[in-house]
């Protein structure tokens, strides 16, 4: 008997409880960080990109 794959993927989806952040995930993020801080989105830093992958990846700021 074969197994069914979406149960299987389905599984394995619940199993790890992630979600993949994708790099437009990140910049949309990391725009609406540079709005938050005064700046233009298209004006986006490299800490701005940091942050926002931090945060969306569940991280905590070790910097608090």
């Amino acid at each position: 008997m074969k197994s069914d794959p979406s149960k299987k993927d389905s599984l394995a989806g619940k199993t790890t409880g992630s979600i993949a952040v994708t790099q437009a995930m990140v910049q949309e993020r990391a725009e609406k960080l540079a709005e938050l801080k005064g700046r233009i989105a298209s004006d986006v830093t490299a800490a701005d990109l940091a942050q926002a992958r931090r945060e969306l990846m569940d991280k905590p700021d070790t910097k608090a």
